[in-house]
Protein backbone atom coordinates (compact mmCIF):
# COMPACT_ATOMS: atom_id res chain seq x y z
CA UNK A 1 0.00 0.00 0.00
CA UNK A 2 2.61 2.29 1.05
CA UNK A 3 4.58 1.67 -2.47
CA UNK A 4 1.41 2.68 -4.20
CA UNK A 5 1.13 5.45 -2.81
CA UNK A 6 4.63 6.36 -3.24
CA UNK A 7 4.57 5.94 -7.02
CA UNK A 8 0.93 7.54 -6.96
CA UNK A 9 3.05 10.62 -5.45
CA UNK A 10 5.43 10.51 -8.03
CA UNK A 11 2.99 10.39 -10.91
CA UNK A 12 1.14 13.04 -9.78
CA UNK A 13 4.36 14.85 -9.86
CA UNK A 14 5.66 14.41 -13.57
CA UNK A 15 2.31 15.42 -14.69
CA UNK A 16 2.37 18.86 -13.25
CA UNK A 17 5.52 19.31 -14.61
CA UNK A 18 5.46 21.85 -17.46
CA UNK A 19 5.74 19.83 -20.36
CA UNK A 20 9.08 21.51 -21.72
CA UNK A 21 10.73 19.88 -18.19
CA UNK A 22 9.63 16.95 -19.46
CA UNK A 23 10.56 16.89 -22.95
CA UNK A 24 14.25 18.36 -22.02
CA UNK A 25 14.73 14.68 -20.22
CA UNK A 26 14.17 12.68 -23.68
CA UNK A 27 16.51 15.25 -25.59
CA UNK A 28 19.57 13.41 -27.17
CA UNK A 29 22.20 16.02 -25.95
CA UNK A 30 25.00 13.98 -27.25
CA UNK A 31 23.62 14.92 -30.94
CA UNK A 32 25.74 17.52 -32.51
CA UNK A 33 24.40 20.22 -34.78
CA UNK A 34 25.98 18.76 -37.80
CA UNK A 35 23.96 15.37 -37.12
CA UNK A 36 20.99 17.52 -36.53
CA UNK A 37 21.26 19.23 -40.03
CA UNK A 38 21.49 16.22 -41.91
CA UNK A 39 18.83 14.45 -39.65
CA UNK A 40 16.64 17.50 -40.83
CA UNK A 41 17.55 17.84 -44.50
CA UNK A 42 16.75 13.91 -44.98
CA UNK A 43 13.65 14.66 -43.48
CA UNK A 44 12.73 17.18 -46.47
CA UNK A 45 14.25 14.97 -49.19
CA UNK A 46 12.01 12.27 -47.98
CA UNK A 47 9.03 14.80 -47.94
CA UNK A 48 9.45 16.69 -51.34
CA UNK A 49 10.63 19.78 -49.77
CA UNK A 50 13.49 21.56 -51.37
CA UNK A 51 15.28 23.70 -49.20
CA UNK A 52 18.40 25.50 -49.06
CA UNK A 53 20.03 26.11 -46.20
CA UNK A 54 21.58 29.77 -47.35
CA UNK A 55 17.63 30.96 -48.23
CA UNK A 56 15.43 33.05 -47.11
CA UNK A 57 13.05 30.31 -47.25
CA UNK A 58 14.37 28.03 -45.13
CA UNK A 59 14.74 30.93 -42.74
CA UNK A 60 11.36 31.64 -43.12
CA UNK A 61 10.56 27.78 -42.72
CA UNK A 62 12.70 27.94 -39.20
CA UNK A 63 11.02 31.05 -37.96
CA UNK A 64 7.26 29.46 -38.64
CA UNK A 65 8.08 26.09 -37.08
CA UNK A 66 9.29 27.38 -34.08
CA UNK A 67 6.52 29.99 -33.85
CA UNK A 68 3.49 27.92 -34.97
CA UNK A 69 4.99 24.27 -35.77
CA UNK A 70 2.94 24.37 -38.79
CA UNK A 71 4.63 21.48 -40.65
CA UNK A 72 3.55 18.79 -38.26
CA UNK A 73 4.81 15.86 -40.23
CA UNK A 74 8.54 17.24 -38.60
CA UNK A 75 6.12 17.43 -35.20
CA UNK A 76 6.08 13.66 -35.33
CA UNK A 77 9.60 13.09 -36.03
CA UNK A 78 11.47 11.15 -33.27
CA UNK A 79 14.08 13.43 -33.25
CA UNK A 80 11.41 16.39 -32.92
CA UNK A 81 13.13 18.01 -29.64
CA UNK A 82 16.22 18.34 -30.90
CA UNK A 83 15.53 19.65 -34.34
CA UNK A 84 13.82 22.45 -32.27
CA UNK A 85 17.16 22.94 -30.69
CA UNK A 86 18.49 23.08 -34.09
CA UNK A 87 16.05 25.97 -35.53
CA UNK A 88 16.39 28.23 -32.87
CA UNK A 89 20.30 27.85 -32.45
CA UNK A 90 20.22 28.40 -36.79
CA UNK A 91 18.12 31.78 -36.09
CA UNK A 92 20.76 32.78 -33.24
CA UNK A 93 23.61 32.25 -35.81
CA UNK A 94 22.07 34.12 -38.31
CA UNK A 95 21.30 37.26 -35.98
CA UNK A 96 24.82 36.96 -34.21
CA UNK A 97 26.24 37.08 -38.44
CA UNK A 98 24.14 40.05 -38.84
CA UNK A 99 26.10 42.58 -36.25
CA UNK A 100 29.13 41.50 -36.38
CA UNK A 101 29.73 41.24 -40.58
CA UNK A 102 29.67 44.61 -40.81
CA UNK A 103 31.25 47.64 -42.37
CA UNK A 104 30.66 51.24 -41.81
CA UNK A 105 27.59 51.08 -43.72
CA UNK A 106 26.08 48.31 -41.68
CA UNK A 107 25.56 44.90 -41.80
CA UNK A 108 27.03 43.06 -44.85
CA UNK A 109 25.78 39.38 -43.90
CA UNK A 110 24.72 37.55 -46.92
CA UNK A 111 22.50 34.64 -46.15
CA UNK A 112 23.31 32.85 -49.32
CA UNK A 113 26.97 32.04 -47.94
CA UNK A 114 25.71 31.45 -44.57
CA UNK A 115 26.00 28.14 -43.14
CA UNK A 116 26.40 26.19 -39.74
CA UNK A 117 30.27 24.98 -40.50
CA UNK A 118 31.92 26.50 -37.82
CA UNK A 119 29.78 24.87 -34.84
CA UNK A 120 28.65 21.88 -36.77
CA UNK A 121 30.68 19.71 -34.12
CA UNK A 122 29.36 21.19 -31.13
CA UNK A 123 26.62 19.12 -29.58
CA UNK A 124 23.23 20.19 -28.02
CA UNK A 125 24.72 20.27 -24.36
CA UNK A 126 27.95 22.26 -25.47
CA UNK A 127 25.69 24.81 -26.32
CA UNK A 128 23.07 24.38 -23.31
CA UNK A 129 26.59 24.80 -20.80
CA UNK A 130 27.02 28.17 -23.09
CA UNK A 131 23.96 29.29 -22.98
CA UNK A 132 24.06 28.77 -18.89
CA UNK A 133 27.27 31.29 -19.16
CA UNK A 134 25.87 33.72 -21.20
CA UNK A 135 22.49 33.98 -19.00
CA UNK A 136 24.64 33.99 -16.02
CA UNK A 137 26.55 36.82 -17.05
CA UNK A 138 24.17 38.65 -18.47
CA UNK A 139 22.04 38.53 -15.05
CA UNK A 140 25.68 39.21 -13.02
CA UNK A 141 25.46 42.43 -15.45
CA UNK A 142 21.82 43.72 -14.79
CA UNK A 143 22.80 43.10 -10.91
CA UNK A 144 25.99 45.00 -10.71
CA UNK A 145 24.06 48.10 -12.81
CA UNK A 146 21.20 47.75 -10.54
CA UNK A 147 23.06 47.91 -7.49
CA UNK A 148 25.72 50.67 -8.75
CA UNK A 149 22.48 52.81 -9.58
CA UNK A 150 20.31 51.81 -6.55
CA UNK A 151 18.05 55.17 -7.01
CA UNK A 152 18.39 55.53 -10.30
CA UNK A 153 14.22 56.07 -11.77
CA UNK A 154 14.14 55.25 -15.56
CA UNK A 155 14.42 58.23 -17.73
CA UNK A 156 11.56 56.85 -20.02
CA UNK A 157 8.72 58.14 -17.99
CA UNK A 158 6.48 59.42 -20.94
CA UNK A 159 5.14 56.07 -23.28
CA UNK A 160 1.72 55.86 -25.19
CA UNK A 161 0.97 52.77 -25.99
CA UNK A 162 -1.45 54.02 -28.20
CA UNK A 163 1.45 55.42 -30.19
CA UNK A 164 3.31 52.34 -30.43
CA UNK A 165 0.43 50.60 -31.31
CA UNK A 166 -0.03 53.06 -34.43
CA UNK A 167 3.39 51.91 -35.81
CA UNK A 168 3.64 48.41 -35.28
CA UNK A 169 0.14 48.30 -37.01
CA UNK A 170 1.90 50.37 -39.41
CA UNK A 171 4.80 48.34 -40.13
CA UNK A 172 4.34 44.87 -38.73
CA UNK A 173 3.97 44.10 -42.92
CA UNK A 174 7.02 45.85 -43.94
CA UNK A 175 10.43 48.08 -43.31
CA UNK A 176 10.65 51.09 -42.31
CA UNK A 177 13.12 52.70 -45.18
CA UNK A 178 14.40 55.75 -42.03
CA UNK A 179 15.79 52.52 -40.43
CA UNK A 180 18.54 49.66 -42.02
CA UNK A 181 16.35 46.67 -42.18
CA UNK A 182 17.74 43.09 -41.48
CA UNK A 183 17.73 39.38 -42.54
CA UNK A 184 16.28 38.69 -38.79
CA UNK A 185 14.56 42.07 -38.52
CA UNK A 186 12.43 41.10 -34.99
CA UNK A 187 14.06 42.87 -32.34
CA UNK A 188 15.12 45.59 -35.04
CA UNK A 189 11.02 46.09 -35.21
CA UNK A 190 10.04 46.26 -31.46
CA UNK A 191 12.54 48.67 -30.77
CA UNK A 192 11.31 50.82 -33.41
CA UNK A 193 7.97 50.25 -32.01
CA UNK A 194 8.62 51.56 -28.19
CA UNK A 195 10.70 54.07 -29.97
CA UNK A 196 7.53 55.36 -31.52
CA UNK A 197 5.20 54.97 -28.23
CA UNK A 198 8.31 57.70 -26.68
CA UNK A 199 11.20 55.83 -25.09
CA UNK A 200 14.24 57.88 -25.60
CA UNK A 201 17.49 56.49 -27.41
CA UNK A 202 20.79 56.81 -25.37
CA UNK A 203 23.35 57.21 -27.93
CA UNK A 204 26.92 55.56 -27.50
CA UNK A 205 29.22 57.47 -29.53
CA UNK A 206 31.10 56.79 -33.01
CA UNK A 207 32.70 53.79 -34.36
CA UNK A 208 34.38 52.51 -37.03
CA UNK A 209 31.61 50.24 -37.65
CA UNK A 210 28.09 51.47 -38.32
CA UNK A 211 26.76 48.56 -36.19
CA UNK A 212 28.47 48.77 -32.23
CA UNK A 213 28.02 45.79 -29.48
CA UNK A 214 26.76 47.40 -26.20
CA UNK A 215 24.45 46.91 -23.93
CA UNK A 216 24.73 50.03 -21.95
CA UNK A 217 23.27 52.36 -24.84
CA UNK A 218 20.47 51.91 -27.01
CA UNK A 219 19.92 53.70 -30.66
CA UNK A 220 18.89 53.72 -34.59
CA UNK A 221 20.12 57.15 -35.78
CA UNK A 222 22.33 58.96 -38.77
CA UNK A 223 24.75 61.47 -37.71
CA UNK A 224 27.99 62.43 -39.90
CA UNK A 225 31.17 61.37 -38.17
CA UNK A 226 33.32 64.06 -37.07
CA UNK A 227 36.07 63.18 -39.65
CA UNK A 228 32.97 62.45 -42.26
CA UNK A 229 31.05 64.41 -44.62
CA UNK A 230 28.04 62.11 -44.96
CA UNK A 231 25.84 60.95 -43.04
CA UNK A 232 26.08 56.98 -41.26
CA UNK A 233 23.15 55.24 -39.95
CA UNK A 234 24.57 53.95 -36.13
CA UNK A 235 22.96 51.10 -34.72
CA UNK A 236 23.52 49.31 -31.29
CA UNK A 237 22.75 45.66 -30.58
CA UNK A 238 20.94 46.31 -27.92
CA UNK A 239 18.46 47.69 -30.59
CA UNK A 240 18.73 44.44 -33.25
CA UNK A 241 19.37 41.57 -31.10
CA UNK A 242 17.15 39.70 -28.64
CA UNK A 243 19.98 38.92 -26.03
CA UNK A 244 21.13 42.80 -25.93
CA UNK A 245 17.69 44.29 -26.21
CA UNK A 246 16.83 42.33 -22.75
CA UNK A 247 20.23 43.29 -21.01
CA UNK A 248 19.67 46.74 -21.71
CA UNK A 249 16.09 47.40 -20.93
CA UNK A 250 16.19 44.86 -18.11
CA UNK A 251 18.16 47.91 -16.11
CA UNK A 252 15.46 50.19 -16.45
CA UNK A 253 12.23 47.94 -16.73
CA UNK A 254 10.63 45.19 -14.78
CA UNK A 255 10.62 41.61 -16.19
CA UNK A 256 9.12 38.65 -15.90
CA UNK A 257 10.37 35.26 -16.86
CA UNK A 258 8.25 32.01 -16.96
CA UNK A 259 7.45 28.59 -18.82
CA UNK A 260 3.98 29.38 -18.17
CA UNK A 261 2.14 30.63 -20.49
CA UNK A 262 -0.36 32.70 -18.02
CA UNK A 263 1.74 33.93 -16.09
CA UNK A 264 3.31 35.68 -18.63
CA UNK A 265 -0.66 36.68 -19.62
CA UNK A 266 -0.66 38.42 -15.93
CA UNK A 267 2.09 40.03 -16.60
CA UNK A 268 1.78 41.43 -19.82
CA UNK A 269 0.37 44.90 -20.62
CA UNK A 270 -0.57 46.65 -23.85
CA UNK A 271 2.94 48.21 -24.89
CA UNK A 272 5.12 45.40 -23.88
CA UNK A 273 8.00 43.20 -25.50
CA UNK A 274 7.76 39.52 -25.29
CA UNK A 275 10.30 37.28 -26.19
CA UNK A 276 10.66 33.32 -26.84
CA UNK A 277 13.08 30.53 -25.81
CA UNK A 278 12.72 27.13 -27.53
CA UNK A 279 13.42 24.98 -24.94
CA UNK A 280 14.25 25.85 -21.15
CA UNK A 281 18.16 25.20 -22.18
CA UNK A 282 18.44 26.78 -25.25
CA UNK A 283 18.37 30.21 -26.79
CA UNK A 284 16.67 33.46 -26.76
CA UNK A 285 15.79 34.18 -30.76
CA UNK A 286 12.26 36.42 -31.34
CA UNK A 287 10.73 39.56 -29.92
CA UNK A 288 6.91 40.68 -30.58
CA UNK A 289 5.26 43.23 -29.33
CA UNK A 290 1.71 42.76 -27.61
CA UNK A 291 -0.50 45.37 -28.94
CA UNK A 292 -3.68 44.18 -27.24
CA UNK A 293 -4.90 42.51 -23.95
CA UNK A 294 -8.61 40.82 -23.77
CA UNK A 295 -10.37 37.56 -23.54
CA UNK A 296 -7.58 36.21 -20.74
CA UNK A 297 -4.54 36.04 -23.20
CA UNK A 298 -2.31 38.91 -25.09
CA UNK A 299 -2.34 39.78 -29.06
CA UNK A 300 0.92 40.44 -30.73
CA UNK A 301 2.15 41.92 -33.53
CA UNK A 302 5.45 40.76 -35.25
CA UNK A 303 8.38 41.31 -37.89
CA UNK A 304 10.49 39.02 -40.05
CA UNK A 305 7.55 36.13 -39.68
CA UNK A 306 4.98 39.17 -40.06
CA UNK A 307 2.07 38.85 -37.66
CA UNK A 308 -0.76 41.26 -36.54
CA UNK A 309 -3.07 40.33 -34.03
CA UNK A 310 -1.28 36.86 -33.35
CA UNK A 311 -2.93 35.10 -30.31
CA UNK A 312 -0.07 34.27 -27.69
CA UNK A 313 -1.68 30.99 -27.04
CA UNK A 314 -1.17 29.99 -30.63
CA UNK A 315 2.18 29.49 -30.25
CA UNK A 316 3.71 26.43 -29.84
CA UNK A 317 6.96 25.86 -31.19
CA UNK A 318 8.72 27.75 -28.08
CA UNK A 319 8.16 27.24 -24.26
CA UNK A 320 9.29 29.55 -22.35
CA UNK A 321 9.33 33.01 -22.51
CA UNK A 322 9.43 36.52 -21.05
CA UNK A 323 7.94 39.92 -21.11
CA UNK A 324 9.86 43.14 -20.63
CA UNK A 325 7.46 46.00 -18.85
CA UNK A 326 7.25 49.42 -20.32
CA UNK A 327 4.25 50.36 -18.65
Amino acid sequence: MKEKLILLLILTFLLLLPSNTLASTNVEEGKTIGQLEEILFDFFKENGLEYELNSIEFLEYANEQLLFEEDTKLAEHPYYEELRFYLAEYLYEIEKAQVTEVDEEGSVFDITTFNLDHISEKTINDIIIEVKEEDEAVEEEIDEFKLENPNMVSPFSTYSASQANGYAYKWYNSRNPAFPSHTLNCTNFVSQVVLAGGQRQTWGGFTSNSIRSTTNYWYSQKRTPPSGSRQIHYESTSFIRVIDFYSYWSKHMGTTTSSSKSTIINNARIGDVVQFRSTRDGRWVHSMYVHKKQNGTIYLAGNTSNVWNRNFNDISGYNSYRVIKFR
